[in-house]
């Protein structure tokens, strides 16, 4: 008896070490997973390291005072970004993959974020 699954029973890309092209399907599925994962790890590895570069400089042109206040705003900063950059592209693609036209995802998109924009803009001033 055949399992439910998505893969076809003689496709080429299964091996034969397997006894089902079920298995073999999540198999490969989850090595994705875990591929994605080690990605995601290294790149946010790299990211720090960079971080941590500019910083150097920036310590020698600001001063203690300087940088005193950088450290001050920086945590605000990093939360607004944080909401830019994972919730604004979220609300998007969900606006459009419901099915509006175009014209009406940018009113949309027009009337939720530049208020936001504004109210981000005068918490930060």
């Amino acid at each position: 008896m055949r399992e439910n699954c998505s893969v076809k029973p003689f496709e080429k890309s299964i091996k034969k070490t397997y006894s089902s092209p079920c298995v073999y399907y999540q198999a490969n599925k989850t090595d994705g997973v875990i591929k994605g994962a080690i990605i995601l790890s290294l790149g946010s590895l790299i990211t720090k390291i960079l971080g941590a570069f500019y910083r150097i400089p920036l310590t020698s042109l600001l001063g203690a005072e300087g940088i005193g206040i950088y450290q001050t705003a920086f945590p605000v900063y990093c939360i607004l970004l944080t909401f830019s950059s994972t919730g604004v592209p979220s609300a998007i693609a969900k606006l459009v993959s419901s099915g509006y036209g175009e014209k009406a995802v940018l009113k949309k998109a027009l009337t939720v974020f530049i208020p936001l924009g504004i109210l981000g803009s005068l918490f930060l001033a």
